[in-house]
């Protein structure tokens, strides 16, 4: 018969509302969910007095590696979307059993990105080149070592990114782009085939043609920028059909630094407890070090991020 766990607090996020109840299960999976009292007989039961259920997340847009990997699922983060690293390095976390104490991984490999490159040479996590043939072979090569969609970056140019696109669609894989640094904005992404756009990015450029991180000459309201452009490139966007990850958190925490969320608890604190998990708490503090700096190169995109984000989720498209 399985067994039940009783007397929880389910989180029923399609009704959108909180109920005492159990859940049955039988091997590996969810058989039922009961609201209220169950007469049902079980092998074992539990009682959940006093904890939550609730669907297990999805982390949209991250960069993990295998020892801090756990933290995820501690969390409640049951899968994570891997927005570039390295598909051979992260193996064992992609082919890990259902079992396993770490999420389950759908990921890009190496992101493609344009001379110099913005994080340098090509490495482990970037390949770096202006040449579509050269572009066209990574993503092959990425394709036979099992990666689930490309990611292209910020200092590729807009005929490579087409190659990139062209090559990615034989195999059936969907092409994300981060396009904060970019000169192509999100709708000649879009046109050339991109589907998902991470940061929201490339949608201000869109907006103000001609700018770009390294643009002179642009004086912008960033606090009070046009809701007519947002509208106008989101409609746009929405014909493409194209999904947006606007990742708010992350400009969010920004904008908080020296003071950003960071939360004291079980989960947290077992973070420094492993050599590769502590690196991830120094590179936080590093950061937080480098507040205003961060501050004055992303955290200004907030609020028109956040406006961005609402303007494409009131329109019914997917984010």
């Amino acid at each position: 018969m399985g067994y039940l766990l009783k007397n929880l607090s389910i989180v029923d996020v399609e009704l959108e509302k909180v109920f005492k109840g159990s859940i049955e299960i039988q091997g590996e999976r969810i058989t039922q969910i009961f609201d209220g009292e169950v007469s049902k007989k079980y092998d074992e039961v539990y009682d959940m007095q006093g904890r939550f259920a609730i669907p297990g997340l999805i982390d949209m847009h991250c960069h993990i590696k295998e020892g801090f990997a756990p933290h995820f699922t501690a969390a409640g983060v049951t899968t994570v979307r891997n927005t570039a690293g390295n598909v051979i390095e992260l193996e064992n976390l992609i082919h890990a059993v259902n079992d396993a104490p770490t999420p389950c991984v759908y990921s890009a490999d190496r992101m493609i990105d344009g001379p110099p490159g913005l994080w340098g040479p090509t490495s482990i996590a970037n390949f770096v080149t202006e040449e579509s043939e050269e572009a066209k072979e990574e993503v092959r090569r990425q394709v036979r070592e099992g990666a689930q969609f490309i990611k292209v970056y910020g200092l590729l140019s807009k005929p490579v990114m087409k190659a990139v696109v062209e090559e990615a669609k034989k195999y059936n894989l969907e092409v994300s782009c981060d396009l904060i640094h970019s000169t192509v904005d999100a709708l000649e992404a879009a046109e050339l085939g991109v589907t998902w756009f991470e940061h929201a990015s490339g949608i201000v450029q869109a907006m103000y043609p001609g700018w770009h991180m390294q643009a002179e000459g642009f004086d912008i309201d960033w606090e009070n920028v046009s809701q007519n452009k947002i509208d106008e490139v989101c409609e746009k966007l929405l014909a493409y059909n194209v999904k947006l990850c606007p990742t708010l958190i992350v400009f969010d925490q920004i904008q908080l630094l020296p003071k950003s969320w960071n939360p004291e608890n079980a989960v947290t604190q077992s973070c420094g407890s492993l050599n590769q998990s502590g690196a991830l708490n120094e590179h936080w503090k590093s950061l937080a070090e480098n507040g205003e700096m961060l501050k004055n190169h992303l955290g200004f995109l907030n609020n028109v991020t956040k406006r961005i984000a609402k303007t494409y989720h009131d329109l019914g498209a997917p984010l």
